[in-house]
């Protein structure tokens, strides 16, 4: 196979794009701010649920890039309109995000490190999911030391809508 059929293949197959292009048509800022008790109180392994997001299922978009802002980007967040404070990558590297699909299966397992734009040298993690439901999505933490309820984190999606 000749090295253009390679990129041909993987670009038939969203697996690659050019590092320059524009991701997406769109995109919007979902965010999981944390509390003291309830859904939202950071413990050690706890699935977090996002709200759900009707724009963001798989029946209206397909989800071609997620970030995820750490305090290096910006300082605070303003999930659900209440100021939270973003976390440092020290203590999102302990974080992964699940996407799920309409049975809860996970389709993709995200180390929370691969999504900060600023730890990869700018690069956005590019993705292309086709089945998702966006309240089916969960993040969780190996360890929620230093996490408290003064946090929050906020996710960047892009997406183009069907």
């Amino acid at each position: 196979m000749l090295y253009l059929d390679y990129v041909k293949a993987y670009d038939e197959r969203h697996m690659a794009m050019p590092f320059g292009d524009i991701v997406a048509e769109k995109y919007k800022s979902v965010y999981i701010p944390f509390s003291a008790t309830g859904l939202y109180a950071p413990l050690d392994g706890k699935a977090m649920y996002f709200r759900p997001d009707s724009e963001l299922d798989f029946r209206n978009c397909i989800i071609k890039g997620i970030q995820l802002i750490c305090i290096d980007e910006a300082a605070t967040n303003l999930g659900w309109g209440e100021i939270k404070d973003n976390l440092p990558i020290t203590t999102l590297r302990k974080g992964i995000l699940y996407i799920s699909n309409t049975e809860r299966e996970i389709i993709a397992t995200l180390p929370f490190h691969n999504l900060i734009k600023f730890a990869n040298n700018g690069k956005l993690t590019m993705t292309y999911f086709t089945q998702q439901i966006w309240q089916n999505c969960y993040v969780e933490f190996a360890d929620v030391t230093g996490i408290t309820s003064v946090n929050g984190l906020q996710f960047i999606v892009y997406y183009d809508e069907i």
